[in-house]
């Protein structure tokens, strides 16, 4: 997770701290300060601009689960790791090493291989890719059951070892559990969906009731789109009649400030707001204390409450000229 800071968020307190001491004795723990810093940069977030508050965006891969992400997953020849397959079972096997380094750039961290993934077996020779199959169910972190015998051809049952597996991980799943994403909690609004599929964006529905009607026109009128709509935890996507898969879908989304979890994590802020963040922290902190509140440091409330009325009175407007083109 890439912060917007340069400074750690000890560099910060230890400033706050050793500037309180103007005024009382007292000390907070580490803890508390965390609390209150993490608090002052969410405020400050609530309080910027539609254009300051841009800067706070980021995309994901989609996962189709918790456990693997869109992309390809190559398993190929690694001697003793080679995959197996069982006819009588259709379990496909692979070794507990498997997912280590044979994967392509757009699986990140995966571990095991969601129901409804694309099996594809290449020929032993280095040819084509020439047997298909779906996952059908989970046995393990390592195995999985196909929907198909992958030799029919063949009688023997004992394990067959593959020469190159690949698994195109949920390139056909039509919904999505946001909390398998790994910034699902600091995520504010998912902005747009780009599928390699279509090589652009995918459509976007406001409401499932928008999606259900767009699906109706999808053989027709919006055969080249893919459409999604958000309910919930849960994405939701159809395509069109000329759309053979989903390809791998890009998130990008706006979200909010990543929390300083330990004293050595950067500050998720831009350095801009390094002095209205000290002072909103110092305010805070002598609240706690129960101290008065130096002329001085009110500033910061209304220079914070200034920002919050500006960014309302933006939106508002923004708002406004979209319903006079609307």
């Amino acid at each position: 997770m890439v912060r917007l800071g340069t400074k750690i968020t000890g560099q910060l307190i230890a400033n706050i701290t050793d500037r309180l001491k103007s005024y009382v004795s007292k000390e907070l723990t580490d803890g508390l300060w965390l609390e209150i810093v993490n608090d002052k940069i969410s405020s400050i977030h609530a309080a910027l601009g539609i254009a300051d508050r841009a800067i706070y965006r980021d995309r994901e891969v989609l996962t189709d689960s918790s456990t693997g992400q869109d992309g390809v997953i190559d398993f190929y020849d690694s001697g003793s790791s080679k995959p197996k397959f069982k006819k009588s079972t259709k379990l496909l096997t692979f070794s507990s090493g498997a997912f280590s380094g044979n994967n392509s750039p757009h699986i990140a961290t995966a571990n095991a291989i969601p129901i409804g993934s694309t099996v594809i077996l290449k020929a032993e020779n280095g040819g084509e890719y020439f047997r298909i199959a779906k996952v059908a169910a989970s046995s393990s972190a390592t195995a999985v059951i196909l929907d198909r015998d992958l030799f029919p051809e063949t009688t023997p049952d004992d394990d067959i070892s593959l020469f190159d597996i690949l698994v195109m991980v949920g390139l056909t799943s039509d919904s999505i559990y946001l909390g398998g994403l790994s910034s699902y909690k600091y995520i504010d609004q998912i902005l747009s969906i780009y599928s390699t599929a279509i090589n652009d964006e995918c459509r976007k529905c406001e409401t499932i009731s928008d999606y259900r009607g767009i699906q109706k026109s999808l053989p027709y009128n919006a055969k080249f789109q893919i459409i999604w709509t958000r309910d919930g935890e849960y994405l939701y996507f159809d395509k069109g009649a000329s759309v053979s898969s989903y390809g791998v879908r890009t998130a990008y989304f706006s979200r909010n400030p990543y929390p300083s979890l330990v004293l050595a994590d950067l500050l998720d802020i831009p350095d801009s707001y390094d002095d209205l963040l000290t002072k909103l922290c110092m305010l805070d902190g002598l609240h706690t204390l129960k101290v008065p509140i130096p002329t001085e440091l009110k500033s910061a409330e209304t220079q914070l409450a200034a920002m919050k009325k500006a960014s309302d009175e933006e939106y508002l407007a923004l708002m406004q000229d979209r319903g006079d083109k609307g």
